[in-house]
């Protein structure tokens, strides 16, 4: 007599992966639409930050954290920016602040969203997924900076869905914040130095 095959037990998803949804939602649909409006508004914010050139760089910074932070903005579109309004030795040293402190905001946000380790716990109920989740994140510190530095030299993935996915996969926030920094260094400056030619 053979043994009749168990059913696979369901996996319900915990309420951080509906609110990860959420923001993945949001975050593909809102910040293409602003970082259009943002580069036709060009010319009205060069004079209004050209005034006083430290004190704008200042105040440029800050709304690049908050804007691309909340997931508001993409990252390109404050760096076309900043680079068109400050000299390039302002404009790309603000930029790396803006992209730090927005990092930083659009990390704590998608912890919060996904339930912390919800979406972590979620994956690894499948064993597959458990691997690759665990090989790219948690086994090699070298291997995820490396990681996330390459996601984010690539301008084909958006800032905030990956601050989503790489928070909810539980990368830890030094390696992230470090990858980040340097893989959206060359972006950035070509960003710059493009737009104020």
């Amino acid at each position: 007599m053979t043994d009749a095959p168990q059913p696979v037990a369901e996996v319900k998803p915990p309420k951080g992966v509906y609110g990860a949804a959420v923001l993945l939602g949001l975050w593909m649909l809102v910040p293409p639409l602003l970082g259009f409006y943002l580069l036709s508004q060009i010319e009205p914010l060069t004079g209004w930050f050209r005034q006083d050139l430290i004190m704008g760089a200042v105040w440029f910074a800050l709304g690049y954290m908050v804007c691309c932070g909340l997931g508001i903005l993409p990252t390109y579109a404050p760096s076309i920016v900043c680079g068109w309004i400050f000299p390039p030795w302002i404009a790309f040293p603000t930029c790396v602040l803006g992209y730090f402190g927005a990092s930083t905001i659009g990390y704590i946000i998608s912890r919060l969203a996904s339930g912390r380790h919800d979406v972590e716990r979620w994956i690894d109920h499948w064993p597959k997924a458990k691997v690759i989740r665990h090989a790219l994140v948690e086994e090699q510190p070298r291997r995820t900076l490396l990681i996330v530095g390459l996601l984010r030299l690539s301008p084909s993935c958006p800032f905030s869905i990956t601050n989503l996915a790489m928070a909810g996969a539980g990368v830890r926030f030094p390696l992230f914040i470090v990858g980040t920094v340097l893989g959206m260094a060359p972006r950035t400056l070509a960003a710059v130095l493009a737009s104020h030619w």
